[in-house]
């Protein structure tokens, strides 16, 4: 059973990051240039494999129409098509985690070249990678931290517009919180397709007390950016208008139904699988989770708001490069290179003990799960859990914890 699942009444931990650097062995924070390099080698390789893969997708299906099994050649099209759609969205996802690691400088000892690869890779996956970066590092800087936290900051009793609770008064949240399963799977689908996308564009999910359409590509969003910033901000849109001109190219060339299948698709299975592995819905989202105001945080207890998740099992640790794996080692250290974190997590685990999270359950009952469960936080106290539907907290914590 899962330590998570065992822990009812919370007490913030008291454990500092000097107690849990000093167990884990200095060579782990070193990055390896030439193996960050045979990663993205075989990370690109497997974009151009499967690309080549799809271009004989529909004369393979011809062939087998030729025979005259036209029935049997619209389910080889569809199969075939829906295989690349799913190992090619994986493929672009490596590179997107690639140009992660090279925003933290974890892909290698030198920053013009993690600025270089990485700019190239999150342009290609469709994310401006100087402008996600700064904001990435604020989150990384402030994890957990309701006020100073970059994105996804629960919604609170007030900002739903739910009544107070008063003892020996129920509240009937059905009436506020209740969706048909259709809407909700909407609202699901809608988040994982292009909830990422919107955040860049427009701060969805982000700081509310940011001024309308603080966008990642915006360089004066002074909520976003200082204004020495600007100029990265600008190469940043450049990068993602170099995609889109290559795009519109292909499109006039092969139409834009090639890239459709070759890239669009494709590219929205990446949001999804990075919503999954370096944002918030299975990493930092969970009944189990906590969320701390100021009275209360510290650098080492946001970090730890953080869950390992085998996502996908050994074809995530392929293609996501432990990064979902072992999100907990990367938010302590993440100048960590991702080939050192599952060793760096054996002795995480031996200092943080019941503090250290991980489920070991299949990614989609729990993305479903936490979409379902976790509502809002209550606008008063210093540590806070996500309430469900019915009101009601998987965690509680004691008045004296819950002090400033």
């Amino acid at each position: 059973m899962d330590q998570m699942k065992q822990k009812k009444v919370f007490k913030p931990m008291n454990i500092t990051l000097r107690e849990i650097s000093s167990r884990i062995p200095s060579f782990l924070h070193q990055p390896n240039t030439l193996l960050g390099l045979h990663y993205l080698s075989r990370d690109i390789f497997c974009v151009v494999a499967l690309w080549y893969f799809a271009s004989h997708i529909e004369g393979l299906s011809a062939r087998v129409a030729s025979h005259g099994f036209s029935l049997a050649a619209i389910v080889v099209r569809w199969a075939l098509w829906m295989f690349f759609w799913f190992f090619q969205s994986l493929a672009m996802t490596a590179l997107w985690v690639l140009g992660h690691e090279c925003g933290h400088r974890a892909f290698s000892t030198l920053p013009w070249l993690c600025d270089l690869v990485g700019f190239l890779v999150h342009s290609f996956t469709g994310t401006p990678y100087f402008s996600w970066k700064i904001t990435h590092h604020v989150h990384h800087s402030f994890n957990g931290s309701f006020e100073r936290d970059s994105h996804h900051i629960p919604k609170t009793r007030s900002e739903l517009g739910l009544p107070a609770e008063v003892p020996g008064q129920a509240v009937n949240y059905s009436e506020f919180l209740e969706d048909t399963p259709l809407y909700t799977i909407s609202m699901l689908l809608i988040h994982q397709l292009i909830g990422f996308p919107l955040f860049l564009a427009s701060n969805l999910g982000g700081q509310r007390h940011f001024p309308a359409w603080s966008s990642h590509y915006n360089p004066f969003a002074t909520a976003l950016f200082k204004p020495t910033q600007k100029y990265a901000v600008i190469a940043s849109d450049l990068g993602i208008l170099s995609v889109i001109a290559t795009c519109a190219y292909c499109a006039r060339l092969h139409g834009w139904l090639a890239v459709w299948k070759y890239y669009i698709i494709p590219w929205l299975g990446v949001n999804h699988w990075c919503d999954l592995v370096a944002q918030f819905p299975l990493q930092h989202t969970d009944p189990q989770v906590p969320h701390y105001r100021s009275g209360q945080w510290t650098f080492v207890r946001g970090a730890i708001c953080t869950i390992d998740r085998p996502l996908l099992g050994s074809l995530g640790r392929f293609f996501f490069h432990d990064v979902a794996h072992f999100h907990v080692a990367h938010h302590l250290f993440p100048r960590m290179p991702f080939y050192h974190t599952e060793e760096a997590t054996k002795y995480i685990k031996e200092v943080l003990g019941e503090y250290y999270l991980t489920h070991q359950q299949y990614w989609m009952p729990n993305l479903w799960h936490n979409f379902q469960q976790c509502q809002f936080i209550e606008d008063e106290g210093q540590i806070l859990f996500y309430k469900d539907k019915n009101g009601e907290a998987a965690v509680t914590t004691t008045e004296e914890s819950n002090s400033n």
